[in-house]
């Protein structure tokens, strides 16, 4: 199929090939190559002659602009693209599947113009990143306030772990706006764009605690723990939190740093099926510190919890191996014991 732009200065051809090609006619100049991965369904042109669209049974239409020859837009759908069309003022472009109809509008110029004076608000994250996105966020409306989603993907992207990033985004928000009340989650200090982790990121730094413990970084997980309760003194570790310390120190020799959690997860279980857990990860932590005796209580303790169900049987059945040899003098925490109860 062909198609003429409405100046008759360019055309256009799409093919099976997966390729729509755009010529113009007073050169004879190939201006572009649009490659999808399927054979091109549709090809239009905008009613002003500034752009092409070309649809796809790969789910995309591209947007190209004729005066570059360079793609300034994909849309994607769920199936094939089987209509696009522009509508008459040349704002607006709609893309349809057998799934839905997408409409976008094409100057972004227009867009940031209408979101300031019909919407009085500055482009959402979302919009900013698909009109725009190759460049850092700004204020398109002066006069009016950043728009929420922007420290929204802040704090996105803090509960993800990415802090770096996330202070990025509230330095960057202090400097468009050096008003803006940035708390709870962050701290401005002599009101300059520096930025302080507070209450907001004690979670996420308390996450990056277990994983540490997890992989044996036994004194850094310690570390962690502490500097999330700094940024949050109010910040409630539970007692699950404090078992992983407890139970993963244990395991990788660093038993005596680690009782301290122990105690606290056993003070903190929410329940009798908990309590036994953690009892049985203190109980390694006391054997391994040469507290036999307390270590067989918290064992046993385990063992006779009511709260457990069968499939426990097999570690109670190891417990009971571990009492044996504790009561015969002997040491039944070897390096493939260990090893095994890092994933059980």
């Amino acid at each position: 199929a062909i198609a003429f732009s409405p100046d008759g200065e360019y055309l256009a051809t799409r093919s099976d090939d997966g390729t729509a090609k755009l010529v113009q006619l007073s050169t004879g100049r190939k201006i572009a190559t649009i490659s999808h991965e399927d054979p091109v369904t549709r090809i239009a042109f905008s009613p002003d002659g500034e752009y092409l669209a070309t649809g796809s049974k790969d789910g995309t239409a591209k947007l190209v602009q004729l005066s570059t020859g360079r793609k300034i837009a994909t849309i994607s759908h769920q199936d094939s693209v089987t209509e696009i069309a522009f509508s008459p003022d040349g704002e607006y472009l709609a893309t349809g599947s057998s799934n839905n109809v997408r409409l976008d509008l094409l100057d972004t110029q227009k867009l940031i113009k209408k979101t300031c004076e019909r919407l009085s608000q500055n482009l959402s994250m979302g919009l900013w990143q698909r009109y725009i996105g190759n460049q850092p966020y700004r204020k398109t409306c002066p006069n009016l306030p950043i728009h929420p989603s922007f420290l929204k993907e802040g704090r996105k992207l803090a509960r993800e772990g990415k802090i770096a990033e996330a202070i990025s985004i509230y330095k960057r928000a202090k400097k468009l706006e050096p008003g803006i009340d940035l708390n709870p989650e962050t701290e401005i200090i002599d009101r300059e764009p520096k930025v302080v982790v507070n209450k907001f990121f004690a979670p996420t730094k308390l996450k990056q605690g277990e994983d540490l413990a997890k992989e044996g970084k036994i004194s850094k997980a310690i570390s962690t723990y502490n500097k999330a309760q700094k940024l949050d003194p109010d910040l409630e570790i539970k007692g699950n939190s404090w078992n992983e310390l407890c139970k993963f120190g244990s395991i990788y020799d660093h038993a005596k740093k680690v009782l301290f959690a122990c105690e606290q997860a056993v003070k903190l279980a929410p329940d009798e099926a908990s309590k036994a857990m953690y009892l049985d990860s203190r109980g390694l932590a006391r054997a391994l510190t040469g507290n036999t005796q307390e270590a067989i209580i918290d064992f046993q303790a385990f063992i006779d919890s009511n709260e457990l169900s069968e499939e426990f049987k097999e570690l109670i059945d190891k417990r009971k191996q571990w009492i044996k040899a504790l009561k015969n003098g002997e040491e039944p925490f070897t390096d493939e014991v260990l090893e095994e109860l890092k994933n059980e």
